[in-house]
């Protein structure tokens, strides 16, 4: 009867010691930054989890300066291109939300016979797209110069862009300190550089339908 009295004091004292061990999982810090503060924001922010704890961050990029930035990737202890992502609690973890510009791409067209070289022009606020260089050309907010090389027994006429949105005779673009004005990349756009053969007339007049010529 003894022995049959103790069983019930030693089942509770092995319940509490499982309670008690259960409650002491380590516990670490989560240190959440974004690299561009102004242009993006990530929940949760910066706290302490337990070891274990499933914990997903959602980067959220707001919709100014033309729209022209995005989502990139996570950085720090914490990697991929996920937005939301979801991970493990193994130890103190620092992750970075990385907020970049996004990407269009630059088509040239060539009507006659030269070719063209395109640079960032200088002073430019976006940049050369380096991610993926066969799909984009450029970063949003990049303004390009245009250099037409005519072939021989070539002119070169004038640049023109989609729906005549863009007429420039300019070469290189920018090169008139009178008319600094180089393509600027907002979204996708296709430009055409007009060449003719020498002592003839271009095709067609050079006049954007939004100047005043």
């Amino acid at each position: 009867m003894r022995t049959l009295t103790h069983i019930p004091v030693l089942l509770i004292l092995i319940w509490i010691t499982g309670c008690e061990l259960l409650g002491q999982n380590d516990v670490y810090n989560l240190t959440v930054s974004v690299n561009d503060p102004i242009r993006g924001t990530v929940t949760p922010s910066s706290r302490q989890f337990e070891e274990g704890a499933k914990v997903t961050l959602e980067a959220d990029v707001k919709d100014i300066y033309e729209n022209g930035f995005r989502f990139g990737w996570w950085s720090g202890d914490v990697s991929g291109e996920e937005n939301p992502h979801t991970f493990t609690i193994r130890g103190d973890t620092e992750a970075i939300a990385v907020i970049r510009r996004k990407e269009h791409s630059l088509t040239i067209n060539i009507e006659g016979q030269g070719s063209v070289v395109h640079e960032l022009a200088e002073g430019s606020e976006g940049g050369v797209a380096v991610d993926f260089p066969d799909l984009y050309d450029y970063q949003h907010g990049s303004r390009v110069q245009l250099e037409a090389f005519p072939a021989s027994g070539s002119q070169f006429c004038y640049w023109r862009g989609e729906n005549y949105s863009y007429c420039d005779e300019n070469n290189p673009t920018g090169s008139n300190p009178q008319n600094v004005r180089h393509p600027g990349i907002f979204k996708n756009i296709t430009i055409s550089a007009i060449f003719a053969p020498e002592l003839t007339s271009c095709p067609g007049p050079c006049v954007s339908p939004t100047s005043s010529n």
